[in-house]
């Protein structure tokens, strides 16, 4: 491990190579801090003491533990202090750790009253960690360094009803670029001259949308069976129509992410062809704290599906939706949870469309393995029947009615092709409806651009078909 000149080519060694490292942690300042080592039940981080082979464990964390979360993110001005993610309160908030004194005590640097913690927000020089970023319905930044924070306020000004991300600034702290992105924006860069106090405009990210009308995302909520709130966003088609729509049911993928307000290009895509899109951030969603995200969705699946299912309701109690006309669209874990939303809710739904989408969990568990060990893909995932038999689209296959669209990359590594070829094979045996598209060169996130447009059309005829 070592440090290379850009400008000469030169290399300087700073650690050897450590049997059983598979990760390291530097102080912005080209100085290797620390260190991470795996078994089968645990991983170990290590306090580097230069020229020694046996160094300190600072924490031990127990793979397949939900609840030992302690996540290293580096350094700040302090390089004496670790900072780290860590819950309090069930929470994910940010900590520091006091590596000069011996006790390694902890303070807290910042928590967030309704949700989690999402990131360091770091720049510039020395990758500094200059604030937070959490989301609450958009996404928020709260700066710890001044300037940053006046530079921030500075061209949020300008954009009071957007997202503004600070990306970058120059070596001498002058230039400053940023992002501006909203729902109908899918981002335009900036660059802020602090000196000046001037914003100048460089260009869109895409500017052949600049003369198209987009739909808006709207924050709302609605009640699930039980009673709880279920935080979601509604987006109508651009034409105007509010009332007896076609109507998508999108859930997110993860499980344990969520969606926030921002440009999305599969909804746009299906607004501009009509559809009203629902979007939910249903229980085992991640961002809102441990009691929210609980075991995660693939264990608790009953409640994610039900939490989906609830807000397919409210589109058609407020007179927004088509009970005949709904479908249930999904990417990774939302296609998961589009075809057990078919199993569990036939009546429901008039279709399924499974992109890249989880249909045998036990055998997403078993490749799992290869790469996080046992315990984290048996926690993740589950491993008693509720989850591999009764949660399994595979095994569930002959109980779905609606007509299925199947779609997977060859070369997916995050949900193997093989999940898709499963579901295609379990749901031709018991002589159902169903498509199945797949592409040879591409990922899990199905790109390049012509497949994406490919993607696009080919759903849009799925849906129109069978909503129509």
């Amino acid at each position: 491990m070592g440090i290379m000149d850009v400008y000469t080519g030169r290399y300087t060694t700073k650690e050897r190579v450590r049997d059983g490292v598979f990760s390291w942690v530097a102080d912005g300042h080209g100085n290797p801090r620390l260190y991470q080592r795996g078994s089968m039940s645990k991983t170990i981080w290590h306090l580097l003491s230069p020229g020694e082979m046996t160094n300190e464990v600072i924490r031990e964390v127990r793979l397949g533990d939900l609840d030992d979360t302690f996540i290293p993110q580096g350094f700040g001005e302090n390089t004496d202090e670790l900072l780290y993610f860590d819950r309090h309160e069930g929470r994910m908030a940010l900590y520091a750790m006091n590596l000069a004194g011996e006790d390694r005590s902890s303070r807290l640097v910042y928590t967030h009253p309704r949700v989690d913690v999402a990131s360091l927000h770091r720049l510039g020089k020395y990758d500094r960690m200059v604030g937070v970023v959490y989301a609450e319905e958009t996404i928020h930044f709260d700066y710890f360094d001044e300037v940053i924070r006046q530079i921030y306020d500075a061209i949020k000004a300008n954009f009071p009803n957007d997202n503004v991300v600070i990306l970058d600034e120059d070596w001498n702290q002058r230039y400053y670029l940023a992002a501006i992105t909203s729902d109908t924006n899918p981002g335009t860069y900036y660059r802020f001259d602090r000196q000046e106090n001037k914003l100048a405009r460089i260009g869109p990210l895409y500017s052949s949308l600049k003369d198209k009308e987009l739909s808006r995302m709207s924050i709302i909520g609605y009640t699930a069976r039980d009673g709880t709130a279920i935080p979601a966003y509604l987006s109508l088609p651009v034409s105007g129509e509010k009332a007896g729509l076609p109507a998508v049911i999108l859930p997110h993928g993860g499980p344990s992410s969520r969606d926030v307000w921002d440009y999305n290009f599969l909804v746009q895509y299906l607004t501009a062809k009509g559809y009203a899109v629902l979007q939910s951030n249903y229980r085992g969603s991640g961002g809102y704290g441990k009691a929210w995200e609980g075991d995660g969705a693939f264990r608790n699946w009953r409640t994610a599906i039900d939490d989906i299912a609830d807000g397919a309701q409210y589109l058609v109690k407020e007179g927004i939706a088509n009970p005949n006309r709904i479908c249930a669209v999904g990417w990774s874990f939302g296609g998961y949870a589009a075809l057990m939303s078919g199993i569990e809710e036939p009546d429901r739904y008039r279709c399924i469309a499974s992109i890249a989408g989880v249909t045998d969990p036990q055998k997403l568990g078993l490749n799992m393995r290869r790469f996080v060990g046992g315990k984290s893909a048996q926690t993740f995932i589950g491993t008693d029947d509720e989850v591999t038999v009764r949660g399994s689209p595979v095994n569930r296959a002959a109980e779905i009615q609606d007509p299925v669209l199947l779609v997977h990359a060859e070369k997916d590594i995050n949900v193997p092709f093989k999940q898709g070829e499963l579901m295609y094979e379990a749901l031709q045996k018991h002589g159902k409806s169903v498509e199945f598209i797949t592409y040879e060169n591409a990922e899990h996130s199905i790109l390049p651009e012509r497949y994406r447009i490919d993607l696009l059309t080919r759903l849009g005829e799925f849906l129109d078909q069978h909503t129509r």
